[in-house]
């Protein structure tokens, strides 16, 4: 599975992280429900201010 996310921060949208991301998980089924057993996030593309998602000020070149 892949997903893609775009985040800003919520004072100042001129900063930005666009980011792509592929997830790999084992599933369990117990019973009548789904169990994630292990996850593995690989990351295939980034563009923008990573310190977008800790909150502090940078950059990403």
């Amino acid at each position: 599975m892949a997903a893609a996310a775009q985040h800003l921060p919520r004072e100042d949208h001129s900063r930005h992280l666009l980011m792509a991301n592929r997830y790999n998980a084992d599933l369990l089924r117990d019973g009548e429900l789904w169990v994630m057993r292990h996850l593995v996030v690989g990351n295939v593309w980034i563009s923008g201010d990573p310190a977008v998602l800790s909150g502090v000020g940078g950059s990403f070149t």
